[in-house]
């Protein structure tokens, strides 16, 4: 169990809070404009698809289902 992360910031719980932590950050500074505005836009769809095909944020549903696990 994760119960002592010491001085490290914890991560965030959600990808609207990651997207807000990534912008302009250094991270986004290493990897360059580009593909920082590129991965934030990307991701901040993600987050508008996800708010329309779910009504609670905490349920996996089956559009998350069908959209994110790998099927062979």
């Amino acid at each position: 169990l994760y119960t002592d992360p010491g001085d490290c910031p914890p991560l965030p719980a959600d990808l609207a809070t990651a997207i807000d932590k990534f912008d302009g950050s250094a991270v986004a500074g290493w990897l360059g404009d580009d593909f920082a505005r590129s991965f934030i836009s990307l991701a901040h769809n993600e987050v508008a698809l996800g708010a329309a095909h779910s009504a609670d944020p905490d349920d996996v549903n089956d559009w998350e289902r069908a959209r994110y696990i790998e099927q062979s």
